[in-house]
């Protein structure tokens, strides 16, 4: 595909996901409830401030749920500042209002930037909400901005975006 072409198709899936897409900031409490983790194993690492848990793992927070066959969490000074979830798939699932369906997403990693409020999902990419799907082999979401950036130069776009009407049955 041309340059142009391909930043043009970018520009088109922003404008559609944007305009589709309602917020997804956490639900108020998400971010003031304890972090609990749950796996097969794990090691920690004080000197570099990570903790990698394997084997069925299930890291909840709030509304928030992190699974994968591999999870690694940053921490920054007693704060989770990041955390990679890998799998085949690796899940994210958050419920945004309380009102609201879950956004769900997947991807073979996920990596979920707890301050900036950011999902990056790679490899086989899937994001769900409120009716709209977007699959491709990468997805960036800005959760505070609701900004989603969909495709890189290995494969294509596909997104479904079902009527209204549809959503309501």
């Amino acid at each position: 595909m041309k340059p142009l072409n391909r930043q043009l198709l970018t520009l088109l899936t922003c404008v559609c996901l944007g305009a589709g897409v309602s917020s997804v900031t956490a639900l108020p409490d998400d971010r003031n409830q304890p972090i609990n983790v749950s796996a097969d194993r794990a090691i920690k690492n004080n000197k570099k401030g990570i903790t990698i848990y394997e084997g069925n793992v299930l890291i909840t927070q709030g509304s928030i749920r992190v699974s994968g066959d591999k999870v690694s969490i940053y921490d920054d000074n007693g704060t989770v500042s990041k955390m990679i979830a890998e799998g085949q798939p690796a899940k994210f699932k958050q419920k945004p209002y309380l009102d609201s369906g879950d956004m769900i997403a997947n991807g073979h990693t996920i990596e979920y930037d707890v301050s900036q409020e950011t999902l990056l999902l790679k490899e086989k990419a899937l994001l769900q909400q409120d009716g709209r799907t977007t699959n491709s082999n990468k997805i960036a979401y800005d959760m505070k901005t609701e900004i989603v950036n969909a495709g890189d130069n290995t494969g294509r776009v596909i997104m479904v975006l079902e009527p209204k009407s549809n959503q309501q049955k």
